[in-house]
């Protein structure tokens, strides 16, 4: 039987073997033999691949993030171009947080969320690490647990840059001991951002443990 998350219409990134570059698609269906995905796609190109062709298939979500390696059976004609994959011999499971979460240093501004009306007093902070679920950040201003925040930055894919302005309440609110200048280590919740945005973090964070990766420093 297969676990839960390989199922019809589970959205699903798809890498070639020796190549860094990621495909969105989904899974159409599931047999004990065979695992059946639409034709990925990836800013309006597709994935040219041939039988007997690894490819890595990536299911992150917000209680798990695995990972396998099969083979290309045949690409398929049914309305649509599909693949079909050999049924994988060994899931891993890559990650056993929540949310796969990526330590980086990025330019951020916050800012309190402003009463009905007003708007938001954007001040410098540092992104410290984010995942799908949120960030942790460096600012320069106690701010208190339960606080909700405004954020705003933005993540380079593939050459590309895309910004964000996302809602976040602080979980948690730490002082960091230096010599030079206050500092407070935050660490926020996104309450509000939508699928489409959570999918371009995921791209991001998983596009940069590659890049680790082949550079052997992860």
């Amino acid at each position: 039987m297969a676990p839960s998350y390989l199922k019809p219409q589970q959205k699903i990134y798809v890498l070639k073997q020796n190549s860094e570059e990621q495909y969105v698609s989904t899974i159409e269906s599931v047999t004990g033999e065979e695992l059946t995905i639409a034709l990925p796609l990836s800013n309006s190109s597709s994935l040219h691949a041939k039988a007997g062709d690894l490819l890595t298939i990536r299911l992150p979500s917000d209680t798990h993030s695995v990972e396998f390696t099969t083979r290309v059976t045949i690409l398929k004609i049914d309305n649509v171009p599909l693949y079909v994959l050999k049924y994988p011999e060994e899931i891993k499971r890559i990650q056993l947080r929540q949310h796969v979460r990526l330590s980086i240093l990025l330019d951020v501004m916050n800012s309190l969320v402003p009463e009905s009306g007003g708007k938001p007093l954007y001040k410098k902070a540092m992104m410290l690490n984010i995942s799908a679920g949120g960030m942790k950040l460096s600012v320069a201003d106690a701010i208190p647990e339960g606080s909700l925040l405004m954020v705003k930055f933005q993540l380079k894919i593939k050459g590309t840059d895309h910004k964000f302005e996302l809602e976040a309440t602080v979980v948690r609110s730490q002082p960091v001991e230096n010599q030079k200048q206050n500092l407070y280590h935050l660490g926020l919740c996104f309450t509000k951002v939508t699928n489409v945005q959570k999918d371009l973090i995921y791209q991001f964070i998983f596009n940069k443990m590659a890049e680790l990766r082949r550079d052997g420093k992860a």
